[in-house]
């Protein structure tokens, strides 16, 4: 009896770490210093972030890191391909093929715009639409337009 139980621990065990193994295969995580801004309060200037490399996929306020003009630029995705985006100060509305809707954005920085009251975005397949949280500070797809996705690197795993 002492040796079935022995040997189902065992198993375990060596099942477990296959898993833990493998679910860490090819995941090599990535450190960036963030610079400026424009993702305060999300993200700190001079403050890091571990970067998942591993995506397959990204999701709507994902804070993702992208490669742009041969620097690398943290922002947050707000529209998906094939989407259409209102910005209107600090209101973001959202049409897709499914609905239109107003994003819901708690964590923005709001402070005083520049910004043309109405700017339209829309995203082709293939790329994504990405803003910084305080709006005022930030370059991004209102002044670049979308990104590839192909130029993403990965999202934002852990702010340090």
């Amino acid at each position: 009896m002492k040796r079935a139980v022995l040997a189902l621990c065992l198993g375990l065990a060596i099942g477990l770490l296959a898993s833990i193994t493998s679910y860490f295969a090819g995941f090599f995580p990535a450190y960036y210093w963030v610079r400026g801004f424009s993702m305060f309060p999300s993200l700190e200037n001079n403050g890091g972030v571990i970067i998942d490399t591993r995506f397959s996929h990204l999701d709507r306020l994902d804070i993702v890191a992208f490669e742009f003009d041969d620097r690398v630029l943290c922002k947050r995705v707000i529209g998906l391909p094939g989407e259409t985006v209102y910005v209107f100060y600090y209101y973001i509305y959202i049409i897709n093929k499914d609905n239109v809707f107003e994003l819901d954005e708690p964590y923005l920085f709001r402070t005083f715009l520049y910004d043309p009251p109405i700017q339209q975005i829309d995203v082709p397949e293939g790329y994504i639409c990405v803003l910084g949280d305080n709006r005022a500070e930030s370059y991004d797809s209102r002044t670049f337009g979308c990104i590839p996705i192909s130029n993403v690197i990965g999202y934002v795993l852990w702010v340090l």
